[in-house]
Parts: structure tokens; sequence; C-alpha cells
């Protein structure tokens, strides 16, 4: 390649790179995969709300639906369910939600028909899963699944990922972050490693819902043990300011807890470290420009 085309080269390339960096912290795209401290819809929500993952896409700005929506676009899809598990294999009973691994794989089919599009520079994926684990599966067999969802969205383009620590406060849930937190935090530098051109971040999810719990008066909570409905049904019976409890349903967080911890989420998301990803649009004027270039070049040798 002659010196000016070479350098030509270059500058596009360059172009490109600083591009991406420049828009990759700026997330126009959220994906949600988890259980019922993220449900906004896919399956059965259990709060007064919003949850956490949808308030973080609030304060993004971004409009966040569920994989009911037929033609759910190139915003963001929550495809969390209540009382999912991170893996239950290939086959489970028809009554039970999607885990975390069958999200990902309905993510896939969503791609892969062309009904949902993202763009790897400014998209999100949020893992949080792990609550309904304790005693039904191994360290080892999350740490694996955990690291097969990260790879296919990958394999998808997928380059921005958060994984979450489980709140450890919450006494329906402490033995499950008691159980997986450390395999979660041993997990994410690992999987930075085997993907290093990706960002994978380590979210402090759960501990967000345990400051509340230690620290309520600073979040305007002043009930940390009832929830603020008791029961279900018709005989159930709702309080008069639930937003001063920290739990709305049994063992799950107020809209209230929710948009605390969500707005947390926003914070820790903004100071995720930016990397290169060159844009579906950056990468097709590349090649128009690259183009260009040969055509030059044939020109001159002719």
């Amino acid at each position: 390649m002659k010196p000016i085309i070479k350098t030509a080269a270059l500058a596009l390339l360059g172009s490109i790179a600083l591009t991406s960096m420049a828009q990759a912290a700026a997330f126009t795209s959220l994906y949600v995969f988890g259980d019922s401290y993220s449900d906004t819809g896919a399956y059965v929500p259990l709060t007064n709300g919003s949850t956490a993952a949808g308030y973080l896409a609030q304060d993004y700005g971004i409009p966040l639906t569920t994989p009911r929506n037929a033609s759910p676009g190139t915003s963001g899809i929550n495809f969390a369910q209540s009382g999912a598990r991170v893996d239950v294999g290939p086959t489970p009973p028809a009554t039970q939600p999607q885990s975390l691994t069958q999200q990902v794989a309905t993510f896939q089919s969503l791609v892969n028909s062309g009904a949902a599009s993202f763009n790897p520079a400014s998209t999100l994926f949020f893992l949080a899963g792990g609550l309904n684990d304790h005693l039904r599966a191994t360290q080892e067999s999350i740490a694996q699944a955990t690291t097969n969802q990260v790879a296919a969205l990958y394999a998808l383009g997928g380059r921005y990922f958060e994984i979450t620590l489980l709140p450890a406060a919450v006494p329906a849930f402490t033995d499950s972050a008691t159980f997986l937190n450390p395999v979660y935090a041993a997990l994410v530098p690992q999987l930075q490693a085997q993907f290093s051109d990706a960002v994978i971040g380590l979210s402090n999810w759960g501990p967000f819902y345990d400051d509340i719990l230690n620290n309520p008066g600073r979040y305007g909570i002043t009930n940390t043990t009832d929830a603020c409905q008791s029961g279900f049904g018709a005989g159930a019976t709702v309080c008069a300011n639930p937003d001063s409890y920290f739990y709305y349903i049994v063992a799950h967080p107020s809209d209230a807890s929710h948009r605390i911890v969500g707005d947390r989420l926003y914070q820790e998301a903004l100071a995720l470290p930016t990397i290169a990803v060159p844009e579906p649009a950056s990468l097709a004027l590349f090649g128009v420009g690259l183009a260009g270039l040969a055509l030059v070049r044939r020109k001159r040798a002719a």
C-alpha cells in the first residue's frame, strides 16, 4: 500500500475508534436478564411499581419493553421473570419461569429473526440472577452457565456487561448471597480476561439494597422489616405509605427501594470504562472508504 493510501486508511480507522470511544459510555440500549427483583412485566412483577432495572433504563432515557412485545426494536428489553433460576437445563417444566440461560436464548432468537437489534458500542447487558439457586445448583454450574450466557451475548456482538452481586442483608436471600457472591466476584475477572475486548463489570446491585437496609434513615425508609402488602389476593391489605417501606411484598422491595437502587446503578454504569467498539454505520463507512481507496489505487496503476 502506497504511503498516501496507507495514511488515509489509518485515518479512517482512527476516526471510527474515536467516534466509538466517545459514544460507548452513553448507553442507548439495555437488555436485562434476571428474576423477581428485576421483573417489570415479562412474567409476574412483585412490587408496586418498577424495579431497579427499570429505573436504570429510565435514568438513561431508554424505553424498556418485555419479550411479550412482538416488535421490541432497538432500545431495550427486560427478560427477567419472577422465580427464574440461573440455569435449569434445556427442558424445564412448562410452568417454570424462564431461566437466565433461556432468557438469553430468547434474545438470540429475536436478534437472529431480525425482531431485535442493537448497537454494540452503546448497549449494556445486565445479568442479575442467583436469588433462587441456593441449594438447587452447584457453584460450578452457576459459574459455567453465566459464562455461557456472556459468551452467547458476546457472539451476537455484545461488549458491555454487568454481572450482579446479590443482596446479603435480605434475610430470605442471605444464603443465596453467601453461596454465590464469591462465585461472581471470582468469575468477573476471569471473564474479563477471556473477553479482553469487552467490558465486564461486577455490579453492586445487591449491596445497594443492603445499604438501604443498613442505613434506612439515609434514604427516607422507616420500616425495614414488614411488607407493605400483607398477603395476596382479595384479602390482601396495603399500607398507607408504601414509599416508607423497604419491602412491598414479603422479601421483595418496594418501588421506592428499587428507585434508590436504580439511581445508584445508573451512577455505577456511568463509571464503566469505555472501549473502542466500531458501530455498524462506522464499519459500513470504513468499507466504503476502503473501496474508494482501492479504486484510486487501481486508476493510478493503470
